[in-house]
C-alpha cells in the first residue's frame, strides 16, 4: 500500500474524528472504550 493512500486515510479519519457533529459524542464513545478495556476501572 503506498505511504500517500496511508497518510490519506489517517487525515481523513482525523477530520471525521473532529467534524462538529461528532465532538459531543466523543465523551461517550471514549468512556465506553476506557470501560471495555481490560486494563480500565471496569475490570478488576
Amino acid at each position: 500500500m503506498a505511504t500517500g493512500s496511508v497518510l490519506f486515510a489517517l487525515l481523513a479519519g482525523i477530520l471525521s474524528t473532529l467534524s462538529p457533529c461528532v465532538l459531543p459524542l466523543l465523551p461517550l464513545v471514549l468512556g465506553a472504550a476506557v470501560s471495555e478495556h481490560k486494563a480500565g476501572p471496569g475490570h478488576r
